[in-house]
């Protein structure tokens, strides 16, 4: 029997090849699409998964109150790790990370600018799952004076040989024994070090005290004992904490498992490049999508063709054949149509895996000899078999063999109404994928031009290291004297995200028990000239009074929370720094755009400083760089010239957007298109069935154009239908995106009408192909017969 099933399945397959291209076709490029989604929901789902104890591993959050308003950070106190293990039997192991943004290593009379260190204890070795290729990791990190070093540095470093032993000079203070080499991190890590130093030499080297509470800047990770609950082990440690410290109350403290942090993550201070988890739902919806519009063709299409099989199925009945076996029959036509659309897509998959990587910025593989890959290919062939050919069977094999065979068989309205109803979700879809990808669009393009409140253009960022700090005055005027410099100015962070933050200001007129979190930025005096910054009130810094080292710039946001009236003149003091404001600068986005603009104090203090920044023209930026790196050589010998420009720390700031978009780009043209594969099948099967009356309307004089509006007025109704079904699904959806930008675009009309229109010149172009084609042909040929 199924050796029948499996004859006849072959025999329609190849004598209908049109039908059989545009349904394998279809269903190949939404199985295809849809495999790559899941590879990639897959790869966010994975991260931190491949650690051995990734279960017992949890990442501390801080929580506290300051002016009414809660804030979580993912830093805390230096001695927090060693009080919170010393005090809760449940926790197994705690380490903590200090991040290096950056540091010199020297081999071989090499210098070496390197980034992604780490400070750390000795138990991150024992906690993580650090594969060593060199070295003991139980040892590795117990000596002070120590690296451990990724495989990739270790290679760029000692090209091959045992690096175990060798000496490394860090920073032109210290030399390193390297005692570990280990294999690199992989993608799915959330932390990804190329080199771990001892969190010892970071106490020594910056003199920190163990016992400094006040100083939230380390990351803290702790292991759990089995069965233990993060929940309850965090209500503990608050309770400890609040307990021993009662002026300096948290109102919570939660223990994040290690393999939430990259998509559940949104917190002051926290380590960029993470995911969200919102648009693992959003690729997931789109995935069903695709494969349900590549589903509904091969339902349409196998419905329409019912008049063309009702013999088959008459001839099939009238000599015993009973309805199970006939559903049999054409699931297994569905099942088999599925099969090599599924084969198909995994070559599609393997053809575009490198190009799709490259966009999505991901390092995925289809590994076929997986069982999990196994097991989802078999379940997407079911589902695709079953949910494309369940109705076609049923319907199929519930014709009435007597009028088939006496030809009084018609497919009814039954068939139709389902047609056109599928017709109408696949353009509901597609619609709101339509939609989707235009606000995102829209959205990008605001971040791009959104006035940012400083002028960010060709301003070249350099890192600041080694001899600069002492030889900064020299720097800045060997390259003020250069004709394409136009200023120059420092800064203590990335102007484009600026984190550090403080609640311990002090201010005329404040409240006894008024508090504000303040977000800090120490400059110099050149600082509002060079990013020409408004202001509001007040002046900027100024070289020509010795009195603004101890002044201070708020922006108008601070000056609304903090409801001081008239500022300009009035006492100020942070950090023991008692000044005076002397002006408000009218309020720049100093951090994403996700987030509102934050209250910000600007103050001059030459020992915060980190980048330097040099505003150029576009016409001389390579003769600006060339000088700078020049005058660096000569005054920071030591230390290799690194520089980067504003503009592109800003466009990195958005880059999961911009795949994002893009990706939805690819996906709505996909699904558009196997819904025009679709649209294109039923068109010429109409025009088919219609052809002997497209004959006679042309002899009794019926224009093309004519013939051409006959055939297109139901689709377009169709999809006018599915437009006012698609507009609030997808108004909905893109409001919820929107709310996770303080600062978004409105949604505009002008979105819908463009994907009204769009779907409806593509409907046009789609079946006017078609209708063109029958109204073009000779009625002699079609009347022939009659």
């Amino acid at each position: 029997m199924f050796k029948n099933y499996f004859k006849v399945a072959f025999r329609n397959l190849v004598n209908n090849k049109v039908y059989s291209m545009l349904n394998i076709g279809g269903l190949a490029m939404g199985i295809a699409t849809t495999i790559l989604i899941l590879l990639w929901i897959g790869d966010e789902l994975s991260y931190d998964r491949y650690h051995t104890q990734a279960g017992q591993l949890y990442r501390t959050i801080v929580k506290g109150k300051v002016g009414g308003q809660e804030v979580a950070y993912t830093t805390t106190p230096a001695p927090f790790a060693g009080f919170i293990q010393s005090e809760i039997p449940e926790i197994e192991n705690v380490t903590r990370y200090n991040l290096i943004s950056q540091s010199l290593f020297t081999y071989d009379d090499q210098p070496y600018q390197e980034r992604d260190g780490v400070y750390t204890d000795p138990a991150t070795l024992n906690m993580f799952s650090f594969h060593f290729l060199e070295g003991n990791p139980a040892t590795a990190l117990t000596e002070p004076k120590s690296v451990v070093l990724s495989q990739t540095l270790a290679r760029k470093y000692f090209d091959g040989e045992q690096a175990l032993g060798k000496t490394i000079r860090f920073d032109n203070q210290y030399d390193l024994k390297v005692t570990g080499v280990y294999e690199d991190m992989p993608e799915n890590s959330h932390l990804r070090f190329a080199y771990l130093l001892p969190f010892e030499l970071f106490v020594q080297n910056r003199n920190i005290g163990e016992n400094n509470w006040s100083d939230y800047n380390y990351y803290t990770y702790a292991q759990l004992k089995e069965q233990a609950s993060g929940e309850v082990v965090g209500g503990k440690i608050l309770n400890l904490f609040n307990k021993r410290f009662p002026d300096d109350k948290l109102t919570g403290v939660l223990l994040q498992p290690l393999t939430d942090i990259h998509l559940y993550s949104n917190f002051n201070l926290d380590i960029s490049g993470n995911g969200d988890i919102q648009y693992v739902y959003i690729f997931g919806a789109i995935a069903l999508f695709i494969l349900l519009i590549a589903c509904i063709n091969f339902m349409n299409l196998a419905t329409a063709r019912s008049i063309k099989r009702a013999k088959e199925i008459g001839l099939r009945k009238t000599i015993g054949a009973i309805k199970y076996q006939l559903i049999g029959q054409f699931l297994g036509e569905a099942i088999l149509y599925a099969v090599i659309a599924v084969l198909l897509a995994v070559l599609l998959v393997e053809l575009v895996l490198p190009l799709y990587n490259d966009m999505a910025q991901k390092q995925i593989s289809l590994h076929l000899l997986d069982g999990k890959m196994l097991s989802a290919l078999l379940l997407i062939t079911l589902f695709t078999g079953l949910a494309a050919g369940l109705y076609p069977a049923l319907f199929l094999s519930s014709f009435q063999p007597a009028k088939v065979l006496k030809g009084t068989f018609q497919a009814g309205k039954n068939g139709t109404v389902l047609r056109k109803g599928l017709v109408v979700l696949q353009f509901v879809l597609s619609i709101v994928l339509i939609i989707g990808t235009l606000i995102i669009n829209d959205q990008l393009t605001y971040i791009r031009n959104k006035k940012l409140g400083y002028d960010k253009e060709n301003v070249i960022v350099v890192p600041m290291s080694g001899e600069i700090y002492k030889n900064l005055e020299a720097f800045k005027n060997e390259l003020l004297a250069h004709p394409g410099v136009q200023d120059i100015t420092t800064a203590s962070q990335n102007l484009t995200d600026v984190a550090s933050s403080t609640s311990g200001a002090d201010w005329e007129g404040k409240a006894t028990d008024q508090e504000i979190l303040l977000n800090q930025l120490s400059v110099d005096l050149d600082f509002i000239k060079t990013f020409k910054i408004n202001m509001a009130e007040g002046r900027a810094f100024s070289k020509e009074r010795g009195t603004d080292s101890t002044a201070f710039i708020l922006n108008e946001e601070a000056v609304k929370q903090m409801g001081i009236t008239d500022p300009v003149g009035k006492s100020f003091s942070v950090h023991g720094v008692k000044g005076t404001i002397i002006g408000v600068a009218e309020d720049f986005n100093f951090q994403s755009v996700h987030q509102a603009i934050a209250p910000l104090v600007l103050f001059v203090s030459p020992d915060w400083r980190s980048n330097l920044y040099i505003k150029t023209n576009r016409q001389a930026i390579p003769e600006t760089l060339t000088a700078a790196a020049a005058s660096w050589k000569e005054l920071n010998p030591a230390y290799p010239f690194e520089c980067r420009f504003l503009d592109e720390s800003f466009e990195a700031m958005y880059k999961a957007e911009r795949r994002t978009g893009q990706l939805f780009d690819y996906f709505a043209f996909i699904a558009i298109f196997i819904s025009c594969l679709g649209l294109f099948g039923l068109a010429a099967y109409t025009a088919e069935l219609r052809t002997k009356e497209i004959g006679v309307r042309k002899v009794m004089g019926a224009s093309v154009s004519s013939i051409l509006l006959l055939f297109s007025k139901d689709y377009v109704k169709l999809v006018l239908i599915a437009f006012v079904v698609a507009t609030p699904c997808a108004y909905f959806l893109m409001y919820r995106w929107l709310e996770g930008f303080a600062y978004r675009t409105a949604i505009s009309p002008v979105v819908f009408v463009l994907a009204i229109v769009f779907s409806l010149a593509i409907t046009l172009l789609t079946v006017g192909y078609q209708s063109v084609k029958a109204a073009m042909a000779n009625p002699v040929d079609s009347l022939r017969s009659e």
